[in-house]
């Protein structure tokens, strides 16, 4: 059982967290172009895939119960192994938005 994360890319560590706060994070969001857009505005994006007007965001943050979920817009978790590919293939510093 893996308990903590450690996430190295360019020499650098990324990431170094128990797995629980980091799966905590890992959100995936998707919707309509436009209204995913803007909930995931400030947020850091590690990722993102389009088809037509829907769109999904890798987002590793924290969510704020401030902010309001549109009908148009759902989220999900994704597991570390996607965790892994977005932040090791952006460097840990993507952003999309």
């Amino acid at each position: 059982m893996i308990e903590n994360v450690v996430i190295v890319a360019d020499h650098r560590i990324i990431l170094d967290d128990s797995v629980e706060n980091i799966l905590s994070k890992a959100h995936f969001v998707s919707g309509t172009k436009d209204d995913a857009g803007k909930y995931v505005e400030g947020l850091r994006i590690i990722g993102s895939e389009f088809l037509g007007n829907t769109v999904g965001y890798y987002v590793y943050d924290e969510l704020d119960d401030v902010r309001v979920l549109p009908d148009t817009v759902y989220l999900d978790s994704f597991d570390l192994n996607k965790l892994f590919l977005c932040l090791t293939e952006s460097g840990g510093n993507r952003d999309d938005n």
